[in-house]
């Protein structure tokens, strides 16, 4: 069966950006059990198996017959390998898996272009992946199933869950990014259990939310490396909203590519603030955002309409996953992490993604190496450690960074 059809405007957007989910495992991966897996997974959701070619009249996603998804087999440096992404082409694969093997401990990784799935998509497909895994090696019959179509565009899924004009959507600018990847600096913050455990309880005796309260942190460690301005300075904040809960029916994780849009905020940051106050701030703004239904109706490109921030450091996109369900274990296999390995942030300030995996938040970070120095984004990283280290508790260690 030959699967086609063409990008939405939206879909565009994300073009020419992988990102990779990556499971941390120990004990023994099954190389063919996995292979096998990952074959019948691309069955399941046949974008996996495709390729997007430009023509006149935009992007063609097709799926050609009998085409299988790369797989592949490396051994593991233990660090952030960019070979896959840097010879990634959406002409030639949409996602690849990776098995890097260690001596006692392996990554399975699955690389999927932004363009045919979000941060959601990609992970309830990490999520099948293993269950799919579990399934063959415990001997469990597993059933083929042959999709009627692709998943349908963002754009149309949204204009028919919401009832709206779909020329009311903004796309931004058009066309696609060009191919080529920027190289990034990749930073993480890893909290322990206890750590998230008294960050919650903080959030929640302050009233806000975990997330707008690191939202407070990152963008004030932001403003503190800004000190040549004493006096107050608008920041641009693009908080990442999941439409798929908030329209109806609910949008399962699946049934559409890209769900997410970011709502755009401007936040006037004296040098001294509070943090707390920041990310309280964060929270008002973007409820009010959510109500106006601003993120519903834009689905823009980020920054698409305005001009840039003046300081690359007075913008930040920050999403997050939130709490992400344990991926499915053969007896013997034991997943001890989840990371988020993105290649294709184009964009000239940072990006942070958090995810909580067995009760253990973590937070990456990624900044351009052509508009950040090394020791920058060191700076950067400490500072916001040490500002969540200080928010918790004065008398523990924060997690680790990687």
């Amino acid at each position: 069966m030959l699967f086609e059809r063409r990008l939405d405007g939206y879909e565009e957007l994300h073009l020419h950006a992988p990102t990779a989910f990556v499971a941390d495992c120990a004990g023994e991966v099954d190389e063919r059990a996995l292979a096998y897996a990952f074959d019948i997974l691309g069955t399941h959701y046949p974008a996996l198996r495709g390729q997007i070619h430009p023509d006149a009249l935009g992007y063609l996603l097709t799926v050609p017959r009998g085409r299988r998804a790369d797989f592949r087999v490396v051994a593991d440096t233990g660090e952030y390998p960019r070979n896959v992404a840097r010879a990634w082409n959406a002409r030639k694969s949409l996602a690849t898996l990776v098995l890097a093997r260690g001596v006692e401990h392996s990554r399975v990784a699955l690389y999927v272009e932004h363009a045919i799935g979000d941060g959601r998509n990609m992970y309830a497909l990490l999520t099948t992946l293993f269950r799919l895994y579990k399934a063959i090696v415990r001997g469990t019959q597993t059933t083929v199933t042959h999709p009627a179509r692709l998943p349908q565009p963002p754009l149309s899924m949204l204009a028919n869950r919401a009832q709206l004009d779909r020329r009311a959507f903004v796309c931004g600018p058009s066309g696609a990014p060009t191919p080529g990847l920027p190289t990034l600096h990749r930073r993480r913050i890893l909290l322990s259990d206890k750590e998230t455990s008294g960050l919650r309880k903080l959030a929640r005796t302050r009233g806000i939310t975990v997330y707008t309260l690191l939202c407070g942190v990152l963008l004030g460690t932001q403003r503190d490396h800004m000190a040549h301005s004493p006096l107050p300075v608008t920041m641009r904040v693009w908080p990442v909203v999941d439409l798929r809960e908030r329209v109806r029916p609910p949008v399962g994780a699946t049934e559409t590519t890209n769900f997410a849009s970011a709502a755009e905020l401007n936040l006037r940051v004296p040098a001294e603030h509070d943090r707390i106050a920041l990310g309280r701030a964060v929270g008002t703004r973007l409820e009010r955002a959510i109500a106006e239904g601003r993120p519903q109706l834009r689905m823009a490109g980020l920054g698409a309409e305005d001009a840039p921030p003046a300081h690359s450091l007075a913008a930040a996109i920050i999403s997050n996953l939130g709490v992400v369900e344990d991926l499915p274990e053969p007896a013997g296999l034991d997943v001890t992490d989840v990371q988020i390995w993105p290649y294709g942030w184009r964009m000239p300030y940072p990006m942070y993604m958090m995810h909580t995996y067995r009760g253990r938040l973590s937070i990456e970070a990624v900044f351009r190496t052509d508009v950040f120095a090394e020791s920058t984004v060191a700076d950067l990283v400490h500072a916001a450690t040490a500002d969540v280290h200080t928010l918790i508790s004065p008398h523990e260690t924060v997690g680790n960074r990687s």
